[in-house]
């Protein structure tokens, strides 16, 4: 690759120049997902760090070493990033508060090569790369195939059918070169040219993007009325103190079939049918146990009155979400 031709060359500064003002024009124009815009031009701006590089290095050759350790590095955070992007969308923006933690990998892998004595050879830190991008890349789209069963909208699951395609792609090349030990980093960075070439023009021209975020966050909002009737069901009619609170009950009281609610359970809360109700459960048994009206009460009675069926269940669930023992907290208490 180092003796690029003309015309190849000319299609990477190109394509470059283009994702740099694709990324920056998301990332500042107004918005109805800000943070789902951000993850977005954060992708796009990676992808345009790897595609740069082509032509970086037939400029300058001495920056080929340094270029190399940012590509591989790069090329780790996209997984991460697809998966940030994915995650933000259903939310509204929201992603859990230890997202930093998703990107030390890269980062300590960044500062290795940068630092580090001995240096990896360029096949491992490959491997490496591509690894992480496909364990990331698996998860995002278990989440995209949950929200296909949940989005209504047509342009948004459009939008989410293209992201799979363009990462299978992505993939497939990668794996391939994993197999075959041959790189096709042309075909790479043709696939990016094109996809960016269609990405500016469809969002210049239809908005696509600010229609698909903007759509989304509306049906964000049509699903409050849902997270309402369950907060009807648990807090007011307490359904979770009854031992054998099926997900079909559950899904019965709320007025939708059981597979959107445990695919709204999973996408808004983050947590199964199991998790969800033994959450509540836990809570209405913390503050039994911190009552001193029930000193006499057993654990297990508690236990029992909260919903659980044994003791086997509730000291797990009750650790999980309270950090102590059940013991150790009426303890405390």
């Amino acid at each position: 690759m180092e003796n690029l031709s003309v015309p190849f060359l000319i299609i990477f500064s190109v394509g470059a120049f283009n994702g740099l003002f694709l990324s920056l024009y998301i990332y500042f124009r107004p918005g109805d997902n800000k943070r789902a815009d951000r993850w977005l031009a954060g992708l796009l701006w990676i992808f345009n760090l790897r595609l740069s590089k082509l032509v970086a290095v037939h400029f300058f050759e001495n920056i080929h070493v340094v270029y190399d350790t940012f590509w591989y590095s790069g090329l780790a955070a996209t997984g991460i990033l697809l998966y940030m992007y994915i995650k933000s969308l259903y939310s509204g923006g929201k992603v859990a508060k230890h997202w930093p933690l998703h990107f030390i990998l890269p980062i300590l892998f960044q500062l290795y090569m940068m630092f580090s004595p001995w240096r990896l050879k360029g096949m491992i830190s490959f491997q490496i790369a591509v690894y992480t991008l496909l364990v990331y890349s698996a998860i995002s789209f278990r989440i995209i195939i949950r929200l296909f069963q949940t989005i209504r909208t047509q342009i948004a699951r459009q939008w989410l059918a293209s992201i799979i395609v363009f990462f299978s792609a992505e993939l497939i090349l990668f794996t391939t070169f994993l197999i075959k030990r041959y790189r096709f980093m042309q075909v790479e960075a043709i696939l990016f040219f094109l996809m960016i070439y269609l990405f500016v023009f469809s969002e210049l021209r239809w908005k696509i993007v600010q229609r698909v975020h903007r759509n989304m966050v509306s049906e964000i909002d049509g699903d409050e009325s849902l997270n309402q009737r369950l907060i009807q069901s648990m807090e007011n009619q307490r359904l979770y103190l009854s031992s054998s609170l099926t997900l079909s009950e559950l899904a019965k009281s709320v007025g939708i079939n059981p597979q959107k609610l445990s695919n709204h359970l999973n996408l808004r809360f983050g947590q199964n049918f199991n998790d969800f109700v033994n959450r509540y459960r836990v809570e209405e048994a913390k503050r039994l146990l911190a009552d001193p009206v029930n000193r006499e009460k057993t654990i297990a009675a508690i236990a029992y009155e909260c919903g659980f069926n044994s003791l086997s269940v509730f000291n797990p669930a009750f650790k999980k979400f309270i950090g102590t023992t059940p013991s150790q907290f009426r303890n405390r208490e």
